[in-house]
């Protein structure tokens, strides 16, 4: 998803970001989308997981496990 639709569809100024440790430290989540808009919080959230779960061809129910684990955190 662009930031420019993140911005448009979130209906309580809110944008939780899901990404990994490496890509969230890098803060350019936070700068492209308060270069956007500067009302807006965002939620950034590492999911560790989900890079050995792609990358070993984790199981749809292991990736939905990790997922509903990093979205209660959001």
């Amino acid at each position: 998803m662009t930031t420019d639709n993140a911005i448009k569809i979130t209906k309580n100024n809110r944008i939780g970001i899901m990404a990994t440790e490496r890509s969230i430290s890098t803060g350019m989540h936070k700068k492209l989308l308060y270069k956007r808009d500067l009302n807006i919080t965002v939620i950034e959230q590492p999911c560790p997981l989900f890079v050995s779960l792609i990358e070993n061809n984790g199981s749809p129910e292991e990736i939905l496990n990790a997922t509903t684990v990093y979205c209660k955190k959001l």
